[in-house]
């Protein structure tokens, strides 16, 4: 397992290539789920700069019916559907493309930014850019643990879940991913 930790004022993110390729892969596909649907051009700005800066407002303001989407793009207003459909429609492509490019961020991060050594990669971060990593490590842990169905229960199955069992493998992701987080919420706090 990598570490995280503060060093010079910067957070320093070290990870072997299994756990850079296995996070590099979530990350993408999560992105891909995000950008899905946008105008061409629009999500990775190669688009017409006007349109960007405004941004295409979505026409579709039912919550999406994939369950990953519906959970990292949520309705704002629970209790009013009315309000719900219009801020969907007003925010829903900016929400897409703030989302994306953090993902798209770590991406870029972990093809190249860093420092490798031996089967180790090593990021260094400032603290905005450990923030846009937040950002993006929630949205992957939000869409694994969606995929996994994950619930406030999960310690009292971790304890009783099988090492062979099928979840195993994805439940020992996400529990990866939300040290990752953590020590990367530490590192920054201190």
């Amino acid at each position: 397992m990598g570490s995280v930790r503060r060093r010079g004022g910067l957070v320093r993110i070290e990870v072997d290539s299994t756990e850079a390729v296995m996070l590099a892969s979530l990350v993408g596909q999560v992105r891909q789920l995000l950008t899905e649907g946008l105008p061409e051009g629009l999500a990775d700005a190669t688009g017409d700069p006007l349109q960007t800066l405004v941004g295409l407002r979505s026409s579709e303001t039912a919550v999406p019916d994939d369950p990953i989407l519906a959970r990292l793009l949520p309705a704002a207003y629970r209790d009013d559907d009315a309000a719900a459909a219009e801020y969907r429609s007003l925010m829903e492509t900016d929400l897409r493309l703030q989302k994306s490019a953090a993902l798209q961020r770590v991406l870029d991060d972990l093809a190249g930014a860093g420092t490798r050594r031996g089967g180790e990669l090593r990021i260094e971060l400032s603290d905005e850019d450990a923030a846009t990593w937040l950002f993006a490590l929630t949205d992957v842990r939000l869409a694994l643990g969606t995929t996994l169905g994950v619930t406030e229960d999960l310690d009292a199955e971790t304890e009783a879940r099988e090492t062979d069992s099928p979840r195993a493998a994805g439940l020992a992701v996400y529990d990866w991913l939300t040290w990752l987080q953590d020590a990367t919420v530490r590192a920054v706090s201190t």
